[in-house]
C-alpha cells in the first residue's frame, strides 16, 4: 500500500482542529465578531444555487470557445459529441471542462444537506449571528472549493480541494447536529 500523500497529514491535523473549534463553541460566529444581527440564512439557498450552476456554465463556455462553437446544445451529453469535442481541444481545456462539470455535480450532491441545515437551524432557533456566520463561511468555502476544483489538476494539490470540501460539509453537519440537539431537548417534556 504505499505512504500517504504528503498533504494528508496536514489535512488531518486541520480537520481535527476545525472540528474541535466547531464542536466546542455554541457561538462560533459571534466569537469571531461577525456583525450580523438579522437572519440571512435562507438567502444561502439561492446564492448556493447560483454558485452550483456557475461551474457548469463555465464548462460549456470553455468548450464552446475552445472548439470554435462545436457545442451541441440539442444533445450535450451524447458520448459521440463529447468524444468529438475532446479531440478538438487541448487536454488542459478538456480537463477544465470535466472538472467544471464535476464541481457542478458536487454542488448538486451537497444541496440537500444545505437545505436541511438551513431549515433545521431556523426551526431550532439557533443564534442568528452563528447561523449567518456559519452559512457565510460555508458559501466562501464553496467558492474556494469550486475554484480549486476547476483550477487544480495535480493529484497532490487535489487534497487541498478535498480539505475545503470537508470543512464546508462539517459546517452543515455541525448546524444539523446542533439543531437536532436543541429540537430533541425541546420535545422532551
Amino acid at each position: 500500500m504505499g505512504a500517504p500523500p504528503p498533504a494528508q497529514g496536514l489535512i488531518t491535523t486541520i480537520w481535527i482542529a476545525f472540528n474541535v473549534l466547531l464542536y466546542t463553541s455554541d457561538n462560533f460566529a459571534a466569537k469571531i465578531s461577525l456583525p450580523l444581527s438579522k437572519n440571512f440564512s435562507f438567502y444561502t439557498i439561492p446564492v448556493y444555487c447560483v454558485l452550483t450552476y456557475l461551474p457548469y456554465w463555465y464548462s460549456v463556455l470553455t468548450i464552446q470557445n475552445a472548439s470554435k462553437d462545436r457545442w451541441d446544445n440539442a444533445n450535450p451529453k451524447s458520448t459521440k459529441h463529447i468524444d468529438s469535442v475532446q479531440k478538438s481541444v487541448s487536454s488542459d481545456t478538456f480537463g477544465r471542462y470535466e472538472r467544471g462539470k464535476a464541481a457542478h455535480n458536487n454542488g448538486l450532491e451537497n444541496f440537500p444537506l444545505l437545505i436541511v441545515a438551513v431549515i433545521m437551524g431556523n426551526m431550532a432557533h439557533l443564534d442568528v449571528t452563528m447561523l449567518n456566520g456559519m452559512f457565510g463561511a460555508f458559501v466562501l468555502l464553496r467558492v474556494a472549493y469550486t475554484v480549486a476544483y476547476i483550477r487544480i489538476s495535480g493529484v497532490n494539490a487535489s487534497y487541498l480541494r478535498s480539505m475545503i470540501w470537508m470543512f464546508s460539509v462539517s459546517i452543515l453537519m455541525y448546524i444539523t447536529i446542533r439543531s437536532a440537539q436543541v429540537l430533541a431537548k425541546a420535545s422532551v417534556v
